[in-house]
């Protein structure tokens, strides 16, 4: 292997590391402290979200609640245990007042850094396609690219040590994501995340 090359790759994968919203991961220490559903409630409720997983029937699961409902809550104990049970992929939660983790532009970048951590041969074609277009980690960057040439690569290469198993990506409070003029940005972000399920079937 050149050893140029491995320093690019490694100085790529660094600079991720540095970009990424790391508080946006469920079990960050920004996130402190952690709001688990307390034992024994929702119970029926984490059940069927589980049972859902299992089954692999549905590639993408809409919680939606009123403000206030515990959805956020319900989202970190659902992560919470399917860290536990090695199916979870990676999570991004928003926050409306973090200009970090209320933003899109920082979606799959954090998304490919937890991909990245799952696999070295993952991180190495994250850190290749870091080192050959640094742009995608510019925040102006397409998210179309950052999606294809980061995120569903990742996931292609996973597909082996994956087999058999229904990974999931939690991601909560979207509507919490920043908007330009008045104009939401879930929306077209949603259609990305459709994309991704099409593309990783």
């Amino acid at each position: 292997m050149n050893s140029d090359h491995a320093l690019t790759k490694q100085a790529a994968w660094e600079k991720l590391a540095q970009t990424c919203a790391h508080g946006a991961i469920y079990d960050s220490q920004e996130r402190q402290p952690h709001s688990k559903c307390l034992p024994g409630t929702r119970k029926d409720f984490l059940e069927s979200l589980c049972a859902i997983v299992e089954s692999g029937t549905r590639n993408i699961v809409w919680v939606v609640g009123d403000s206030g409902s515990g959805k956020s809550t319900v989202a970190h104990t659902f992560a919470d245990e399917l860290s536990q049970e090695g199916l979870l992929a990676g999570t991004f939660f928003f926050a409306r007042n973090n200009p970090r983790r209320n933003t899109f532009d920082l979606v799959f970048l954090t998304l490919a850094y937890q991909l990245g951590l799952q696999h070295h041969v993952t991180r190495d074609i994250i850190a290749t396609a870091i080192s050959v277009d640094p742009s995608l980690l510019d925040p102006a960057k397409s998210h179309v690219d950052q999606l294809e040439r980061l995120v569903v690569r990742a996931l292609n290469s996973l597909k082996l040590q994956w087999a058999n198993k229904n990974m999931s990506i939690v991601i909560d409070a979207l509507e919490e994501g920043a908007t330009t003029n008045g104009t939401s940005h879930v929306e077209p972000f949603v259609t990305l995340l459709a994309r991704l399920t099409r593309n990783h079937n």
